[in-house]
């Protein structure tokens, strides 16, 4: 994940969907922030942070991840998903 003029770190994602996710960090994370996360083998995908609080956040993404993209991530990566 990175976030507007900031290093990239390293999150866990633990809920992805279409149109978000919901992950753990232990970098401070604020409503209305506006961050980018690398999902694995795509380009960064940008969203807003919805919720978050001392360890979890969740975004909600600028345009829904693309039908295919969603269920190769689904198939490759299948701890990200609830």
């Amino acid at each position: 994940m990175r976030k507007t003029g900031r290093t990239a770190f390293k999150v866990v994602i633990n809920d992805l969907s279409r149109t978000g996710c919901r992950g753990e960090t232990l970098s401070k994370m604020h409503v209305d922030e506006r961050v980018w996360i690398t999902l694995p083998s795509f380009a960064p995908v940008e969203g807003v942070v919805m919720w978050a609080n001392s360890t979890g956040f969740g975004i909600h993404w600028d345009a829904p991840l693309h039908g295919s993209v969603f269920d190769h991530i689904r198939h490759q990566f299948p701890h990200m998903f609830r």
